[in-house]
């Protein structure tokens, strides 16, 4: 058998120390973040850079804390107060993720380096920012639009709304790519976007 790389190992502690149970695939768990049921999954990642999505059932709270677990880890490692964080979803996953990184850019207690939001009919991103006012500091963190060519729900004429909603905003950093497919996730677009995060980011 293998030996586990660091990721993997970090993951395994991750998925404990917030209490989570793994599920039958093996880059999903399920849980509960501040009481509401939550599924974590794995998008992509490399060996420097993890792309996690947490699809929260509960509507958009005003404010969030990190969990005790993860505040618990940041004493166990300091240095992962510095760690790249992306926050990515597709759909509805794609608003949520931008109003929980949003939150937790205000709380200054994560580095976002980059948003992926696939499938996405309406700019959320902006109204969050608006919203929560982490700072203009924020409007440079990069966002990724994955769009469906094919896609009837989240057509491609709404992914170019998106964007010009976000630049209009300010947002200095939007990349929207177009792929063959209809209402999906393609994982080989996530790992595009985590490539060109690190490129921006410097990491």
């Amino acid at each position: 058998m293998p030996e586990p790389t660091a990721s993997q190992i970090f993951m395994d502690e991750l998925v404990v120390r917030l209490g989570f149970s793994p599920a039958d695939v093996s880059n999903k768990a399920y849980g509960e973040v501040q009481g509401n049921p939550t599924t974590l999954t794995i998008l992509g990642g490399d060996p420097l850079s993890l792309l996690l999505a947490f699809k929260i059932a509960s509507p958009h709270p005003q404010t969030i804390e990190l969990p005790p677990a993860l505040e618990a880890m940041r004493k166990d490692w300091p240095q992962s107060a510095k760690w790249p964080i992306a926050f990515g979803g597709f759909s509805g996953g794609s608003k949520r993720s931008g109003a929980l990184g949003t939150m937790l850019a205000k709380t200054g207690s994560v580095r976002i380096c980059g948003f992926f939001l696939s499938g996405i009919n309406e700019d959320r991103l902006s109204e969050s920012y608006r919203t929560y006012q982490p700072g203009r500091g924020f409007l440079e963190v990069p966002v990724w639009l994955s769009s469906g060519d094919g896609d009837t729900v989240a057509t491609p004429q709404s992914h170019t709304l998106v964007k010009a909603s976000l630049e209009r905003t300010g947002f200095r950093h939007v990349r929207l790519e177009q792929f063959s497919g209809s209402h999906q996730l393609k994982m080989s677009e996530v790992r595009r976007a985590l490539q060109w995060f690190r490129q921006l980011g410097k990491f």
